[in-house]
């Protein structure tokens, strides 16, 4: 009886001691893979650093390509800047027209470079508040196309010219001085173009109405040498 009682006692002292050895191996185990992903995260970090060193290396290279791209950028615009530019020798400039016309009833005045301005005071060209020519003032314009007849190449501009004095008789009409210059610049217009010839697009017409007088004084006389209409003849 005894013996069965060692026996048993032996094995349950077997039973733990073999319990215990297992139990340190499960703990040399847990032991081992934690030294082993210890490792492996320490590797992922120092893998990590060294790509984080090597975007810094390629980005300073990057940053100074482009700097260098800069500079060789600013150094060409600089070069196109000094280098010298061939310029065409000018062509000159075409003389103005000279027309040659003589009228008792025009005044002829020589403009320079800009052409020649004829002057045409209105109570020959136009009765009062009309915008119609009258015929003394088409027998003046008809002298004057045929004197352009001769040459097709000129440019023409026309003012018309008004006192300062309100429009009364024909306001119905005219609202203002200008409108009323604008209408007798026109006129003068198709006289022109149909007596000599010329193209439309070869004239122009502005009505400047009281605002560019000859004479600022304000006597009867002043205010008519004001009312005209002026031919520019040019080129």
């Amino acid at each position: 009886m005894k013996c069965v009682k060692f026996f048993a006692g032996t094995l349950a002292g077997l039973a733990l001691l073999a319990g215990c050895s297992n139990k340190e191996e499960l703990l040399q185990e847990k032991d081992r893979i934690i030294t082993e992903r210890s490792a492996e995260n320490d590797a992922l970090k120092r893998q990590l650093r060294d790509s984080a060193a090597t975007h810094l290396v390629m980005q300073k290279q990057v940053d100074a390509q482009r700097a260098e791209m800069e500079d060789l950028q600013a150094v060409t615009a600089a070069a196109k800047v000094a280098a010298p530019v061939e310029v065409a020798p000018a062509k000159p400039a075409p003389k103005a027209r000279k027309f040659e016309f003589k009228d008792k009833d025009v005044e002829v005045v020589a403009k320079g470079d800009e052409g020649t301005l004829l002057r045409m005071n209105s109570k020959d060209m136009f009765a009062s508040g009309s915008a119609e020519v009258t015929p003394a003032g088409q027998k003046i314009l008809a002298r004057v196309a045929k004197a352009l007849a001769s040459d097709k190449d000129c440019r023409i501009a026309i003012e018309g010219h008004t006192d300062d004095t309100p429009i009364k008789k024909s306001a119905a009409k005219w609202k203002t001085n200008e409108a009323l210059s604008l209408a007798r610049a026109e006129s003068v217009k198709a006289c022109l173009v149909k007596a000599a010839g010329l193209g439309a697009d070869q004239v122009t017409c502005t009505g400047l109405g009281e605002t560019k007088p000859l004479s600022k004084a304000k006597t009867e006389e002043a205010r008519a040498r004001n009312r005209r209409v002026e031919i520019l003849i040019g080129r």
